[in-house]
């Protein structure tokens, strides 16, 4: 009885020891050469074979497994998975038919899901086409950023302010951006996948996140983000509508150095009332002091103290015309009583 149902194709590259071929198919499996590849074909890479290991680098098929020999160093193996082979086996080892087999069944399975989601991701881009059109003026003069993700977080729709707000083009976000390349952290995109899909009817509004500019600025945004379902209920894509954050902060920055100079411009004014007055304290008592050295020199005084109050007549005037000097400085006026310093102006009306 013939160990298999139907003939395997297998892709054999690299120079097999003959015993090794006649194994082979005996076991059931057609011997291919290069190039010659089927849905359910595994390719056996002869891993001691020069010219194998160059093909490999070239051109590695998705299933392929190397054969190396019974005493390969670990070296040979990492070499081997680092080419891109599914598995490697020493010639020694047993199992090595059952093992072709499970991979070419497991390739088959992975190529029929892979045409299914391919089928499905087509759908999903000929519902959006059909109302593309219709769409594209209004996605592209919306004053914020537009951007739609399919199911595997890859752009589909990129619009002009979302261009303007990352310096990205959107034809270049198409083809080569998903969502993690868009958000800072390279976590956040699929922590805003996560929570989109567990957030209560499929909704987030108000999420402060960052974006990466392409200059490599970090754009702080508002996002909303929703799912989008096809008509039979299957989830097609996501939408996130952002706002740019950058004027508003720079708002706010503005607003608190207003109020930072509003504030220093009170405690100043306030500075040089308090000085205004210690001023005017001063006025009153220099002018008695001059006043009582003026009688102290109509009295009959010893020669010495006389010199002294006559030295001292010329520095009060000179302090007393250093006061008017200031007093006559147009200083700044109180604008109400609930500002900082008294209210009213203590030169007078």
């Amino acid at each position: 009885m013939s160990p298999v149902s139907a003939p395997q194709p297998l892709v054999l590259v690299g120079a097999a020891p003959p015993a090794l071929a006649t194994r082979l198919s005996a076991a059931g499996f057609v011997l291919r050469p290069p190039g010659i590849d089927a849905d359910d074909s595994v390719t056996l890479i002869i891993f001691a074979d020069p010219l194998a290991r160059s093909w490999l680098v070239g051109a590695a098929p998705a299933l392929a497994i190397a054969l190396l020999p019974a005493d390969a160093p670990v070296a040979m193996v990492d070499e081997a998975l680092q080419l891109g082979v599914v598995d490697a086996v020493a010639e020694d080892a047993p199992g090595l038919e059952p093992l072709l087999r499970i991979t070419a069944r497991q390739g088959a399975v992975w190529r029929g899901r892979a045409r299914r989601e391919a089928a499905a991701l087509q759908r999903a881009w000929d519902e959006l086409a059909s109302t593309r059109d219709l769409l594209s003026r209004l996605v592209d003069t919306a004053p914020i950023g537009v951007l739609a993700f399919d199911t595997s977080d890859r752009v589909l729709i990129f619009n002009a302010a979302a261009e303007q707000m990352l310096g990205v083009d959107a034809g270049l976000a198409r083809q080569q951006l998903r969502m993690d390349d868009i958000y800072v952290d390279d976590r956040e995109g699929v922590s805003l996948s996560e929570r989109l899909r567990s957030a209560p009817q499929g909704a987030l509004l108000g999420l402060r996140v960052g974006l990466r500019a392409r200059s490599g600025e970090r754009v702080p945004a508002a996002l909303n983000a929703a799912e989008v379902y096809s008509a039979d209920g299957q989830l097609r894509a996501a939408l996130h509508l952002l706002v740019d954050l950058r004027p508003l902060q720079a708002l706010e920055a503005r607003a608190e150095r207003a109020a930072a100079d509003l504030v220093e411009g009170e405690l100043r004014a306030a500075h040089l009332e308090v000085a205004l007055r210690q001023l005017q304290d001063l006025a009153q008592p220099l002018t008695a002091l001059t006043g009582i050295v003026d009688l102290l020199l109509d009295e009959e005084l010893p020669a010495r103290p006389r010199q002294w109050l006559e030295r001292a007549v010329p520095q009060l005037e000179r302090l007393a015309a250093g006061l008017r000097v200031v007093h006559a400085l147009p200083w700044p006026r109180p604008r109400s009583a609930t500002r900082m310093g008294a209210a009213g102006d203590p030169r007078g009306p």
